[in-house]
């Protein structure tokens, strides 16, 4: 992580925001230079996806370990740190230089020690993202466990489709045999469309529900919750990973 001096964390380059979003306390963000669009200004206002604020509300509790894939400015991850509180911890990957250098300002002009910012691009398979320029190679779920040396309590996901091959690998993997995390994610019906197979989402879906998670479907946000998996299913399991996603 980069560490910005006093004058640049008290006095940087770009603007600066105070951000209020209900329930929980104000902090700083910064957008950098970015042009003030409708999804920008909502973060300004504290306003964006109140929806997935109420569910992390519901979701994360003190102490928790959560790992955020595409932590971008840092909007969702100032909310995660703040429930984590000082005894959890967020792990924030952000493969996008331009981003996770405004978000490591915004970790340290707020002072979250329990935030742990990483170059890592969360996936499955190969990257289509063109316009944003990837440090690293892309990792599995696996991989990013053993990298971190710890299993999160839960796991939040915003890149731009990907989370669909990424838990499709998990679960050909097998990583959720004994390890069930609540999962959550932003659906890009668009690009699932445009990137994968048809009925992808679904055949998802259906493989989640098969391994015990119950899966619930918001206007932003698919939320799977971890229950028991059936054993007799086991045959229908390996049917389904095997036939590809």
């Amino acid at each position: 992580m980069r560490k910005y001096s006093d004058q640049e964390i008290t006095n940087p380059s770009w603007p600066v925001y105070k951000v209020q979003i209900t329930g929980l306390k104000r902090f700083f963000l910064t957008l950098g230079g970015a042009d003030l669009c409708s999804p920008l200004v909502e973060r300004i206002k504290g306003v964006r996806e109140p929806e997935t604020t109420e569910i992390f509300k519901a979701a994360v509790a003190p102490g928790d370990v959560v790992l955020e894939g595409g932590a971008c400015y840092g909007y969702m991850t100032m909310q995660l740190s703040q429930l984590v509180g000082s005894e959890g911890k967020v792990i924030a990957l952000e493969p996008s230089e331009p981003h996770r250098l405004l978000l490591e300002w915004t970790i340290q002009r707020n002072q979250r020690g329990n935030v742990e910012v990483r170059d890592e691009f969360l996936t499955g398979h190969q990257v289509f993202m063109v316009d944003r320029p990837i440090a690293k190679k892309p990792r599995t779920l696996a991989r990013i466990l053993k990298c971190i040396g710890v299993k999160p309590d839960v796991i939040f996901l915003d890149i731009e489709s990907y989370e669909l091959p990424m838990l499709w690998k998990a679960l050909s993997n097998d990583i959720f045999k004994d390890y069930r995390p609540t999962i959550i994610f932003q659906p890009h019906y668009s690009l699932y469309e445009q990137r994968y197979p048809k009925e992808s989402f679904e055949k998802l879906w259906k493989a989640m529900t098969v391994f015990g998670y119950e899966m619930h479907r918001l206007e932003y946000l698919i939320v799977c919750l971890p229950g028991e998996r059936d054993n007799a299913q086991q045959p229908a399991i390996h049917k389904l990973l095997h036939s590809g996603l």
